[in-house]
C-alpha cells in the first residue's frame, strides 16, 4: 500500500519526498538554512529566494528520501520489499529524473550500496534504470557529469564479473551490461581493448559462471555488427538538443572495429573448445527409457558466441577455427546430443550461414568437415 501512495504520480506526495524542510528529530534543515541567511545578512528577497533554491542541491540531506534509501544500508535486501523500492524509483526516473539522479551521485554511498545489493534483481533492475537513463534532456554540466558518473558505475559492473563475487551478482551484473549494449548506449567504451581484455580474462578465469557472463556480453556487443556514431565520443552530441538528436542518429550507421575481439577470441578458442568437451557427466534416462548426456546451458552460450563469431568471417578467427577442429567437434556433439533440438539448431546456424555468405573457404570448411564426420 505504501509503494503505491509513493509511486502514484501525484506532484505533492513527490514535491514532499525531494522537500529539505521536512522536520527530522528535533532539529529542522530549515533552521540550518536560515542562520546561514542571518550569517550572511541577506535581506532582499531575490537573495532569500536563491538560498532556498540551494536547499535542493545534494549538499542537503533530504530526510524522506533517506528514509527510502535506507533500505540499502541492511546487510540482505528482503527481495519482497526491492520489488516495492524499484516501484518507486521508477516514478523517480520518469518524474523526478533530474533530482534524483543528482541526489544519488550526489551522495556516493547510495551507488555504493546498490552495487552491493546487485545480487537482487529488482536492485539490479534499478541500478540499470538508473544508468540507461536518456542524458539529452540534462543541458551542459550536469549531463555531462552524470555520463561520468555512469561511466564509473558500468566500470564497477565490469569488475563485479570476476570469479570472486557471488554468482547471483555475476548474472545480475552481466544482465545489466547485455541491457545497456542492446540499448546501444556507450558503445565504444564496451569494444574498447582494454575493457575487452578484462572480459577475456574473465572467460578464460575457469569460473563457469564468469565464463558464462562474459560470453554473454561479447555475443551481444558481436550481435550489433554494430551501431556506433560517426563522432569519437557520441554522448557529448546529446546536448546539443532534441532537434538536432534525430539528426545525429539518422547518421549514425558505422561498424564497430571488431579487430582486436577477434584476436582476443582466437585466443581463448582451446578453453572453450575444452568447455563443449567436457568429460565424467552423469547421463539422465528420459521418459522415453534412453539415457542421454546433460547439454547444459553453458554450452548453448558458447555455441551462441561461436555463430556470432563465425557471422564477422574474420580470416584470423575462422582459420584458427578450423585449426582446433571445431567443425568436426561441433558436428559430433550433434549426434552425441541427438535428442537436444536447442543444440542442434543452433550448430545447423553456423553451418548454413558458412554456406549463405559465399565466402569461399567457409564452405569449404563446411564441406570438408561434413565428408570427414559422415564419410
Amino acid at each position: 500500500m505504501a509503494a503505491e501512495i509513493l509511486s502514484c504520480e501525484v506532484d505533492k506526495i513527490l514535491n514532499a519526498l525531494f522537500d529539505p524542510w521536512i522536520i527530522e528529530d528535533k532539529e529542522t534543515i530549515a533552521r540550518d538554512i536560515l542562520k546561514d541567511i542571518i550569517n550572511d545578512s541577506v535581506k532582499e528577497a531575490e537573495e532569500v529566494k536563491a538560498h532556498l533554491e540551494e536547499a535542493k542541491e545534494p549538499k542537503h540531506r533530504l530526510p524522506l528520501l533517506e528514509q527510502l534509501l535506507s533500505l540499502l544500508g541492511t546487510s540482505r535486501v528482503n527481495p519482497i520489499l526491492s520489488g516495492y523500492f524499484f516501484k518507486i524509483i521508477e516514478v523517480f526516473i520518469e518524474r523526478k529524473q533530474l533530482d534524483f539522479l543528482a541526489y544519488i551521485f550526489g551522495f556516493k554511498e547510495h551507488v555504493e550500496n546498490l552495487l552491493v545489493h546487485i545480487y537482487d534483481r529488482h536492485i539490479a533492475d534499478t541500478i540499470k534504470k538508473i544508468v540507461s537513463n536518456e542524458d539529452r534532456y540534462f543541458a551542459g554540466t550536469t549531463g555531462n557529469e552524470f555520463i561520468y558518473e555512469k561511466m564509473l558505475i558500468i566500470d564497477k559492473l565490469i569488475d563485479m564479473l570476476d570469479a570472486s563475487n557471488p554468482p547471483e551478482s555475476i548474472r545480475n551484473s552481466s544482465y545489466v551490461l547485455c541491457d545497456l549494449i542492446k540499448g546501444k548506449q556507450h558503445l565504444e567504451y564496451f569494444n574498447e581493448g582494454k575493457v575487452l581484455k578484462r572480459i577475456f580474462s574473465v572467460v578464460t578465469s575457469g569460473n563457469a559462471c564468469s565464463l558464462c557472463a562474459g560470453i554473454e556480453y561479447l555475443t551481444e556487443l558481436l550481435k550489433l555488427n554494430a551501431i556506433g556514431s560517426t563522432t569519437a565520443n557520441t554522448d557529448n552530441l546529446y546536448f546539443i538538443g532534441y532537434d538536432n538528436f534525430e539528426q545525429i542518429e539518422e547518421n549514425n550507421e558505422k561498424k564497430l572495429d571488431y579487430k582486436e575481439l577477434m584476436i582476443l577470441a582466437a585466443g581463448c578458442l582451446p578453453i572453450l573448445k575444452e568447455l563443449l568437451t567436457k568429460k565424467g557427466e552423469i547421463k539422465y534416462e528420459t521418459q522415453f527409457g534412453a539415457k542421454i548426456l546433460p547439454f547444459g546451458g553453458d554450452r548453448v552460450k558458447v555455441i551462441n558466441f561461436l555463430h556470432a563469431l563465425m557471422e564477422i568471417k574474420d580470416d584470423i578467427f575462422c582459420q584458427r577455427f578450423q585449426e582446433l577442429e571445431m567443425p568436426s567437434l561441433l558436428l559430433e556433439l550433434m549426434e552425441i546430443y541427438y535428442m537436444n533440438t536447442i543444440l542442434h539448431t543452433s550448430i545447423c546456424k553456423i553451418f548454413t550461414d558458412s554456406i549463405k555468405s559465399g565466402t569461399g573457404f567457409l564452405i569449404d570448411m563446411v564441406i570438408f568437415n561434413v565428408n570427414i564426420v559422415y564419410s
